[in-house]
């Protein structure tokens, strides 16, 4: 299998973490995984209390990337986030 990342919504966020499944995202997408900073810091603040403090461990090791306006607009970046 070719290596696979993926950008997280609320929604999988929300129920992989309620479920206790998170670690299939980091098994399953190798090349990392992703999530929005206004998913973080409204969308799971708003609708996942109960998870956001897992989230913010699995951010704070690097398990997940926060991607955030600044490196979503450097052209660098954001030619990584399309490809």
């Amino acid at each position: 299998m070719g290596r696979l990342r993926a950008s997280l919504d609320t929604n999988v966020i929300i129920h992989f973490y309620k479920a206790g499944l998170q670690n299939i995202l980091f098994e399953f997408f190798d090349e990392g995984v992703f999530i929005y900073e206004q998913i973080r810091n409204v969308e799971l603040e708003n609708h996942g209390q109960d998870v956001i403090l897992k989230v913010d461990s699995d951010i704070d090791v690097g398990r997940i990337e926060l991607y955030t306006d600044c490196l979503l607009y450097t052209s660098d970046a954001a030619d990584e986030a399309r490809s």
